[in-house]
């Protein structure tokens, strides 16, 4: 059950059930069991699917679109080094203080990329945490 009978507010999460015999309150460990339900259920295997044809809306592509060393640097400079890492586990720190070394190498990829019309399997991965909010 997560509702507790007989009460008025919410002023708390309930106990959760984690392992099948064990129920806790702390919320790192409900938000992480939550998220790991969610991660075994809601993963897709669509290596064979077949998608159906889609027509061209337009005949523009974004192979004409170049990105810039500058606009690398001016984006991982604003970087905010407090924001968790991604996937790949690079820092923000790592990026800033790396962004005038690492940009003409990320201008190229990204370049390549678009000029191919195809973003590597990588760029598609994202963490993903669902956080409770409590009630005001």
């Amino acid at each position: 059950m997560l509702v507790k009978e007989n009460t008025k507010s919410c002023e708390e999460i309930p106990p959760l059930l984690i392992d099948n015999e064990t129920y806790t309150n702390n919320e790192n460990e409900i938000a992480n069991a939550l998220n790991d339900y969610i991660v075994s259920v809601a993963t897709v295997n669509d290596e064979d699917s077949n998608y159906p044809p889609l027509s061209l809306k337009t005949n523009q592509i974004l192979d004409e679109i170049m990105v810039s060393e500058q606009v690398i640097i001016n984006i991982l400079s604003n970087l905010d080094i407090n924001k968790a890492s991604g996937p790949d586990g690079i820092s923000h720190k790592m990026l800033k203080h790396s962004c005038n070394s690492i940009c003409k190498p990320l201008s190229l990829l990204f370049n390549q990329s678009l000029r191919e019309s195809q973003n590597p399997n990588a760029w598609k991965i994202a963490n993903v945490i669902p956080l409770f909010k409590k009630r005001k």
